[in-house]
């Protein structure tokens, strides 16, 4: 995949570079934490495609938005601010 989205200018690289697919690609990890247990919990053992499996599936993506603004976004940025001061460190 990785290599179809640098390369390929075709409908399959358009889609692989949407903003739409890269966001998700951001949301992806938290996503895949949260859903099966948004969806267990808004359907219990009756996960068709129903409303409570559209609003489970929505508000999976509701965390996992909440999550990369508010943790994961954070924590990169201090890990990357961190991994700087050793490097100043040990330059010295």
């Amino acid at each position: 995949l990785f290599n179809v989205a640098i390369r390929d200018r075709g409908m399959v690289g358009r889609l692989l570079n949407n903003v739409v697919t890269r966001y998700v690609a951001i949301w992806s990890y938290s996503l895949y934490l949260v859903h099966s247990g948004m969806i267990l919990a808004f359907t219990g053992e009756n996960a068709g495609f129903t409303t409570p499996t559209i609003l489970a599936i929505l508000c999976s993506f509701a965390y996992a938005i909440i999550m990369w603004r508010w943790v994961e976004r954070p924590l990169a940025g201090w890990r990357q601010r961190r991994e700087r001061v050793m490097m100043s460190r040990s330059e010295v």
